[in-house]
């Protein structure tokens, strides 16, 4: 089931800002200006092979649990670089 902050993604959208080096300020993307579908939720039903991109979003300390690695290994995608571990 979502949690309230995904129901407010799936409503409102998200807007992400970020520093971009050599940029001065940050760089600002908004998913309402977009191509394209954002869709938030939790892990539990979501295929990842649906999507073109998946992003996991959690806080520090839920990087160093060991549940983390066996959650996180259906949603590695074998073709892309940045998703080996």
């Amino acid at each position: 089931m979502p949690s309230a902050e995904a129901d407010l993604i799936n409503k409102e959208g998200a807007i992400v800002r970020m520093p971009i080096k050599g940029r001065e300020g940050l760089v600002e993307i908004n998913s309402k200006k977009l191509p394209g579908k954002l869709t938030a939720g939790g892990a539990a039903g979501v295929k990842p092979g649906d999507y073109d991109l998946v992003a996991l979003a959690m806080q520090e300390p839920q990087y160093r649990s060991p549940a983390f690695a066996s959650c996180s290994t259906p949603w590695r995608a074998p073709r892309c670089p940045a998703c080996r571990s």
